[in-house]
């Protein structure tokens, strides 16, 4: 009796939780997002439902820069057996192996969308985890996982240049042939991510296609902005290391007219080796012995 009084304190406790709902419609489609205490050593989570297809999504950014001269970004897609309704046997592996193709593929089409918004210059180390908590096998999670990842990131107070939306298009013709399959995401004024396989299609048609999808994008991103307004975080300001402008300068000079004959010729680590030893010349850069990666 004791364990099912505390089951039963776990769930008030959970009823009792200080949340957020927000509704739209996805092509007319209902869809929500659901804002809560939930995850709260995170800096941003967000609960996102199309139909019975539910997802989490959460943010978290490291307090300190990590080395190397690259953004650190990590977008994780998590699939779950029981979001399906599968509980597996013993004679299956019970842990969490490998992602599937498809949760490989769902990861980079979130990953595509969002890092071109992220300052380039940024050495914090960002994570992105979409976990499918329910899939309905009605409601492809990608459009809903896409949107609510970029809610997380929008409403937290990580530096961030969305909100941006995504949407999902089939043409699935009464013989269940599939001419075309359409992926776009993007923001108010521009698309910047499409996916899109499928036969040969009419440019009119393609027009229309890009137009219908834009224009939804257009509107769920309103419909974020409207949620950050309400509950955003203030963006955290990061002061970012600049390089030297005389080596910035000097590298430039020197690359800019080789590189296109490199990229034929030689080999790119051949010509850092130049590089390096044209700067070495130069008593003032030797001294500083600048890390180099053009």
């Amino acid at each position: 009796m004791g364990v099912l009084h505390e089951d039963n304190n776990r769930k008030n406790n959970y009823m009792t939780l200080h949340r957020k709902k927000f509704e739209t419609k996805l092509f007319g489609d209902p869809i929500s997002f659901e804002v809560s205490e939930l995850a709260g050593q995170a800096n941003a989570a967000v609960i996102g439902r199309h139909g019975e297809t539910v997802v989490l999504a959460t943010v978290v950014m490291g307090k300190q820069n990590r080395e190397g001269d690259f953004f650190p970004l990590t977008v994780d897609y998590e699939e779950r057996y029981y979001a399906a309704g599968k509980i597996l046997g013993s004679r299956f592996v019970r842990r969490e192996g490998r992602p599937s193709d498809d949760a490989t593929l769902s990861a980079r089409l979130i990953d595509r969308t969002i890092r071109p918004l992220f300052d380039h210059r940024l050495r914090r180390e960002v994570q992105v985890v979409v976990t499918i908590l329910s899939y309905d096998g009605k409601h492809n999670p990608n459009t809903i996982a896409l949107l609510s990842a970029s809610t997380a990131l929008a409403i937290s107070d990580v530096p961030w240049g969305g909100p941006v939306a995504g949407v999902e298009l089939n043409n699935v013709e009464e013989d269940e042939k599939r001419p075309y399959h359409a992926f776009f995401a993007g923001q108010e004024d521009f698309i910047n991510m499409i996916e899109l396989e499928g036969n040969e299609v009419d440019e009119e048609e393609v027009k229309i296609l890009f137009d219908t999808a834009h224009k939804e994008v257009q509107r769920l991103v309103e419909f974020q902005n409207g949620i950050v307004k309400e509950i955003g975080k203030s963006k955290q300001e990061i002061i970012f290391t600049e390089p030297d402008p005389k080596t910035v300068e000097k590298v430039r000079n020197f690359i800019t007219p080789r590189l296109a004959k490199a990229m034929k010729e030689k080999t790119l680590n051949e010509l850092k080796t130049e590089l390096e030893e044209h700067l070495e010349e130069d008593e003032e850069f030797a001294e500083k012995k600048p890390e180099i990666d053009p």
